[in-house]
């Protein structure tokens, strides 16, 4: 994108080099343009499945953490906890 809008913000180039060129790379400009929008269609709904994943995945988290926390399951024995309470039998 960036290279797009510094490729058409210079027009100092020498009249020669564009006039014989122009004509033929309308049909190129709306080609390009065309692939860009139906590519932009058909990706919006990969878009929203991502997003619609990734929230649900943020959310089953966010509730087992918080049900762990009530059910009084802090993730494992305290930091001067014994070896056998580390390991178990």
């Amino acid at each position: 994108m960036i290279a797009q809008i510094l490729a058409t913000s210079r027009s100092e180039a020498p009249e020669g080099c564009r006039g014989g060129v122009e004509g033929s790379t309308r049909g190129l400009d709306l080609a390009a343009r065309t692939v860009q929008i139906a590519l932009a269609i058909a990706l919006l709904p990969a878009l929203a499945v991502m997003i619609v994943v990734g929230g649900v995945g943020a959310a089953a988290l966010g509730l087992t953490t918080l049900a762990a926390h009530a059910a009084g399951w802090e993730g494992g024995p305290g930091p001067d906890a014994s070896p056998e309470e580390s390991f178990g039998p």
